[in-house]
């Protein structure tokens, strides 16, 4: 069972809009990567959040804890939606999520999205009608795989995306359009980790082995990012622990009360973590997956 997200991140200040937003919101798990430069927050929530309130969230949690560390925070989000909703009303509602979470990824899937027309034959078949292009056609099956994961692992659907193509209207620039186009492809192949990992963490194995959690069951499948392994380091900073164990990761509200963050400015940026046997006072280390203090 999670903790509610101001457990977990006490001391974070919101402003009042985002703060009642992620009253609501459950912390199930916590992990990062063993480099230490990479944090991952499992999040679920009976209401829909934006795509734009969560990058503010991360951006927040970036700056209060984390100001001169190269840490990336990543949230990923379930919600358990009402039956008011369905596949078109999702779509209306959080078309324009999907877009800022494409445009952070990729240019070409962005694009592909942003001009494709959209329509529900069915109530669990998106027909995707994209521009017939070279580039359109080799990112279409990528767009699909992440819009169903979107649509399904997100928000708890069971759609499925299928591709069509229409014809691609040329630009009074379409020869400068298709080179620039080109050239971004080419940057985004070369780095690895674009954007800290596919939208929503839907990561190839090679990245996601790098990750020291020991996976969620029924929330993420394997491609969200886990393997097992032994973690060991420290995040210099204040909201930073001293991670040990056998799983460098943090499962929220096992061992009775255990789990909850506290950042420390004035002990030397130790996490404390409450459990139902003692705390972190003198050296004791308490029940639970996360182990503060050496």
């Amino acid at each position: 069972m999670g903790k509610k997200f101001f457990e977990v991140f006490p001391s974070l200040k919101l402003d009042t809009g985002l703060r009642d937003l992620f009253e609501q919101v459950t912390v199930e798990k916590v992990s990062s990567t063993k480099r230490k430069d990479f944090l991952r927050v499992y999040i679920s929530s009976d209401r829909l959040i934006q795509k734009e309130d969560v990058f503010r969230a991360e951006g927040e949690i970036k700056k209060q804890f984390f100001p001169n560390v190269p840490m990336v925070i990543k949230f990923y989000e379930r919600f358990h939606l009402s039956s008011q909703y369905d596949p078109k009303k999702l779509t209306e509602i959080y078309r324009d999520s999907i877009l800022l979470e494409l445009r952070e990824y990729s240019p070409v899937e962005y694009n592909l999205f942003k001009k494709a027309d959209i329509a529900f034959a069915e109530e669990n078949t998106l027909q995707l009608t994209v521009e017939d292009t070279v580039l359109g056609k080799s990112k279409a099956e990528e767009l699909t795989r992440i819009l169903e994961k979107i649509y399904n692992e997100r928000c708890g659907f069971a759609v499925s995306v299928q591709i069509s193509y229409k014809e691609h209207i040329a630009g009074k620039y379409k020869k400068e359009d298709e080179h620039r186009l080109a050239m971004q492809v080419a940057e985004i192949s070369a780095r690895a980790g674009y954007g800290g990992g596919r939208p929503d963490g839907y990561m190839d194995g090679a990245e996601a082995g790098t990750d020291t959690g020991a996976g969620m069951a029924g929330l993420h499948n394997s491609e969200s990012g886990y393997s097992q392994g032994a973690a060991s380091g420290v995040y210099q900073d204040e909201f930073a622990p001293y991670m040990q164990g056998a799983a460098g990761d943090f499962a929220p509200g096992q061992n009775g009360a255990g789990g909850s963050l506290q950042g420390q400015a004035g002990n030397g940026g130790v996490l404390q973590a409450q459990s139902g046997t003692g705390s972190t006072a003198g050296g004791q280390k308490p029940v639970g997956q996360l182990l503060p203090g050496a």
